[in-house]
């Protein structure tokens, strides 16, 4: 999630975000060969907890 909104940052002209963009796809997102670690029936993901109530959004493994 993150890293979508720092791209786009990126795309409205925010230069500065393209270096943490990049950080977070080099180091923390990870590719499709680390999804195998998650069950097979475990697709959707979204912040859990009182402190993520106000975020909406999900990550879907591809």
């Amino acid at each position: 999630m993150a890293y979508e909104d720092y791209r786009s940052a990126v795309d409205k002209g925010y230069r500065r975000a393209r270096t943490r963009a990049d950080f977070l796809e080099k180091n923390l997102i990870p590719s499709k060969g680390d999804w195998f670690l998650q069950p097979a029936n475990l697709r959707v993901f979204n912040p859990e907890g009182d402190c993520y109530s106000w975020i909406k959004r999900t990550v879907i493994i591809p």
